[in-house]
């Protein structure tokens, strides 16, 4: 439902920092039209509610790679390459904070939401790129676990998605990246002297 509105963006700021400041599921429409300035008709004729407004973040970000390009070409190994591409989602995922994210969990089970499909459009736009990555880093001797980087690949994906999902439930005591990447270190068996180089990516 999503036009591109001279209210689109005023409505987005407002509604993302009073999600993150009360909680999603404690902000209304009326709120969120309070803090943008645009009116309720307004409102409808852009977003069919509040959750269409987390459906839009998301999808904008998914496209949105304009960094992780970058990124891509300051990395100097396929390894970083490679946790580049990772980085784009627990980025995401800490910008948004684990209460939001948790909303987006539920409004996942709830079937008013499809993270799990933004996620796997994202992985397979760029599957190859992940696949060669893996597979460079075979060859290499960096990853050392000999699975078939086409199917390690969506398993490495899950893995960081349960993680996700773990961190939410911790209400995110802990620093998202820092156990994804551990995680994924300990699931693509890397190499012991290259384990921690995502910290500076």
């Amino acid at each position: 439902m999503v036009s591109n509105s001279k209210n689109t963006e005023s409505i987005v700021c407002a509604a993302m920092e009073l999600f993150r400041e009360k909680g999603y599921s404690c902000v209304t429409v009326k709120d969120i039209c309070s803090k943008s300035g645009v009116a309720s008709s307004s409102f409808y004729t852009v977003f069919s509610g509040k959750d269409d407004i987390l459906a839009h973040v998301l999808t904008g970000q998914k496209d949105d790679f304009g960094d992780t390009m970058l990124n891509l070409l300051e990395a100097n190994s396929s390894l970083e390459k490679l946790w580049v591409l990772y980085k784009k989602y627990l980025d995401l995922g800490e910008s948004f904070g684990a209460e939001l994210v948790s909303a987006m969990f539920k409004l996942e089970l709830d079937g008013r939401m499809s993270l799990i499909s933004s996620v796997n459009d994202y992985v397979k736009k760029y599957n190859s790129w992940f696949v060669r990555f893996v597979d460079e880093c075979q060859r290499e001797g960096v990853i050392q676990n000999p699975g078939n980087a086409a199917e390690l690949v969506p398993m490495g994906v899950s893995l960081t998605y349960f993680v996700l999902l773990e961190w939410c439930a911790a209400k995110g005591a802990y620093s998202l990246k820092d156990r994804a990447y551990k995680e994924m270190e300990r699931f693509y068996n890397v190499r012991d002297s290259l384990r921690g180089i995502y910290e500076n990516i």
